[in-house]
């Protein structure tokens, strides 16, 4: 490659190459490419995801997940405070009510909650 001259111009990164090396480079990008196409292909439909307010109004509706406010008192009742935060996710087809809650000792609680049933199924402290 040539240097970084004014009125030079810069060598295309294949120029001097044999041609052999630049199909196998070619070759390699594309079987990587792929690779990683498929694996995020492959993931788990909802292995991770949010809801957005319309599903989650939909979910309530069918009766398969409580209605956002009875979560909110549940949460109020475990850790009284402010909600500052809520999210909806689906976890391997289990959908979790995620509330972040600050207390009044200052403390952010991120309170994890079965979406269809309302258990607490996992408290911790945020840092």
């Amino acid at each position: 490659m040539t240097a970084n001259r004014p009125g030079s111009k810069r060598a295309p990164a294949t120029q001097g190459r044999p041609a052999a090396t630049v199909r196998r480079l070619r070759r390699s990008a594309l079987v990587y490419g792929m690779i990683t196409a498929t694996l995020l292909t492959a993931m788990p439909a909802g292995a991770e995801d949010d809801l957005d307010y319309k599903e989650a109004r939909e979910l309530v509706r069918q009766g398969k997940i409580l209605p956002l406010n009875t979560i909110v008192q549940r949460a109020r009742e475990h850790r009284p405070g402010k909600v500052l935060g809520v999210e909806l996710e689906r976890r391997r087809d289990v959908l979790i009510y995620e509330l972040q809650v600050l207390t009044e000792d200052g403390v952010v609680w991120e309170l994890k909650y079965d979406a269809a049933t309302g258990k607490l199924v996992k408290q911790e402290k945020e840092d």
